[in-house]
């Protein structure tokens, strides 16, 4: 965001609220699911605040922790960029480094962006700075968690922000310039990608509206037509003045320029487009186009569009009279962590907006935020791998304060763990599937001991119980752990089976003798199994079990049998199963003879 001197007249109003679909909203504080959204941390750096940062997260000195920068208009003269990351043993955010290149009035980055620039593996930071004369425009570095490390800087006079994008779909993310054509680069979007042999950024492509002087104060990046290849979104807005609309912007890879068709144009809540964001926050698989306002008087506003196979077609619209105007404070992700996304709106407030399978609605909205929000971020700043959310104000109205916001889980209720096994014997090694659920905060892992052996397993990481010991008495301990650190009571299975073995047995016809004079003979056999123990037997002619069904194995262990009709060998084949479902073959041969000699 860019600073602009202008004044705002604030009276007093009635809190009102203007949707297109009916919403509701909570105040600040515990929902009845047993969560609640909490401030995690704030800091006041005063002045005229920070500026938006799209995308300032990630591990940049590769430690394993993740860093974010913010910065803005902290004083005349003394704009500062700052690195901060979240330390586990404080418990806090803690700054790692702050710089500025001064040459200018407020010396004031304007926008960040976190990405493999040069294609090393390794993250860089690219910052765009305003107000610091020669050095206004976009520089890349390199963090260690010592040193600063400047790569490049590209002259830019006017940029507002810095995005990152793989806008021709070539594999190579570029860092996108949102830029106002007036300040002496003459272009809406620039888009700067790297050259490695040189080490610096170079334009790769360029776009301007027409004649527009305006400013282009904020871009994104998505496939938001469904073609399979991604459009730079663009808004062009003379302040709270005049705009241009919102472009989508698609890259023609044969005249390698960008071809521009509008989205929307019409004012949002009595203001212009000042904010863009791309996300699928219905779930429809089809992401949706956010943008924000900017009006002359205090009124926050956003809308969403999104593509209906023809065109783009507005699917919500908020507006809250109580709040200053929203600019770029928009963002879409999965804020609150329950796997689907929402879109954030700030104006002075936080406002959550979600999707119910019906419509959007207000999910919740957060009141401790102050001022004019500059800038709406969700991302994992803590590491611990759930999103969290921050905002930032600008331009004096507030504090020049940032803020992080956490949604907090309150489970006191510990997973439920359930198996699939049915105490069945089996003949081969199995595995026995866990299955855990929470109610809340959800299941971080089950884990399992198989028969009493000392070795903690988890399913994550060795996957399912594997039974590989013979005999009836293997036994499963498990246990699930929530996200809130609620341990379940170990559970047990006892009595599983596994018998790998076959049984054993014989036969024989007329005790082994070698000739018979009829085809009626007595079969005489035994079975026995060491395990799971012998379930059925049974006899056949010729090999084939077809017709053949098992029998309850007898006590008494002989028979007689009809050979089949005819003169030569004749042999009978014994099946035996065990309970397991191993089965054991055997048989004995005896030549017929009918004839006398």
């Amino acid at each position: 965001m860019m600073l602009k001197y202008k004044m705002i007249f604030i009276c007093a109003f009635l809190i009102t609220f203007s949707f297109s679909f009916q919403t509701f909203s909570y105040a600040f504080g515990a929902n009845p699911g047993g969560a609640q959204w909490v401030l995690q941390w704030s800091k006041i750096y005063g002045g005229s605040g920070h500026s938006q940062f799209a995308q300032p997260i990630g591990d940049i000195d590769q430690d394993g922790v993740n860093e974010f920068v913010v910065g803005g208009y902290e004083s005349l003269g003394n704009g500062r960029c700052r690195i901060l990351s979240y330390d586990v043993l404080t418990g806090t955010y803690k700054e790692e480094y702050n710089w500025a290149h001064g040459g200018g009035s407020y010396n004031s980055p304007s926008g960040a962006t976190v990405l493999d620039l040069d294609g090393d593996g390794q993250l860089e930071l690219v910052v765009s700075w305003l107000f610091s004369g020669l050095n206004d425009g976009v520089w890349a570095y390199k963090w260690d968690g010592i040193t600063l490390t400047q790569l490049d800087h590209w002259y830019g006079s006017a940029v507002y922000d810095v995005y990152t994008c793989d806008y021709d779909d070539d594999g190579i993310n570029e860092v996108l310039v949102a830029n106002a054509p007036w300040g002496g680069t003459p272009y809406h979007v620039i888009a700067l990608g790297w050259d490695k042999t040189n080490a610096k950024f170079v334009v790769e492509a360029a776009w301007r509206l027409g004649n527009y002087t305006w400013e282009c104060p904020m871009v994104w990046c998505g496939d938001v037509d469904m073609d399979g290849r991604k459009e730079v979104i663009a808004c062009i807005s003379n302040g709270d003045e005049a705009t241009a609309g919102t472009w989508a912007l698609k890259w023609d890879r044969v005249t390698r320029q960008w071809n521009a068709e509008l989205i929307y144009q019409g004012f949002i809540a009595e203001g212009t487009h000042y904010g863009v964001v791309v996300g699928d926050v219905d779930g429809d698989g089809i992401p949706e186009i956010g943008i924000g306002n900017n009006a002359k008087k205090p009124i926050a506003g956003a809308c969403l569009f999104e593509w209906d196979g023809v065109g783009y077609a507005k699917v919500w619209e908020g507006s809250w009279s109580n709040d200053y105007t929203t600019i770029e404070a928009l963002a879409i992700g999965d804020a609150d962590n329950d796997g689907r996304n929402e879109l954030v709106v700030g104006g002075g407030s936080i406002h959550i907006i979600g999707w119910n399978g019906a419509r959007y609605y207000e999910k919740a909205t957060l009141t401790q935020t102050s001022g004019l929000l500059s800038g709406i971020v969700i991302g994992d700043f803590d590491s611990d791998g759930k999103n969290e959310l921050k905002a930032c104000d600008i331009l004096g109205y507030g504090p020049g304060m940032e803020w992080i916001f956490e949604y907090k889980v309150y489970d006191f209720n510990p997973p439920i763990t359930t198996h699939n096994y049915d105490f069945s014997w089996r003949n081969a090694n199995f595995k026995i599937t866990l299955l855990a659920v929470d109610d809340l905060s959800g299941v971080r892992e089950t884990y399992y001991i198989i028969n009493n052996d000392n070795v903690i397993r988890s399913v994550s990481i060795d996957g399912q119980p594997y039974i590989t010991t013979e005999g009836e008495n293997n036994t499963l301990e498990f246990w699930s752990v929530d996200y809130a650190g609620n341990e379940e009571p170990h559970k047990f299975i006892y009595g599983i089976k596994l018998d790998k073995g076959p049984p054993s047995g014989w036969i024989t016809i007329n005790d082994n003798k070698v000739y018979a004079n009829t085809s009626t003979v007595t079969l005489k056999f035994d079975y026995s199994d060491g395990l799971s123990g012998v379930m059925g037997i049974r006899f056949s002619n010729d090999g084939s079990w077809i017709n053949q069904s098992w029998q309850p194995p007898p006590s008494l262990k002989m028979r007689n049998w009809t050979l089949t009709d005819g003169e030569g060998q004749r042999t009978v084949y014994m099946q035996i199963k065990d309970v397991a479902g191993n089965i054991y073959d055997a048989s004995d041969s005896i030549i017929v003879d009918f004839t006398p000699p």
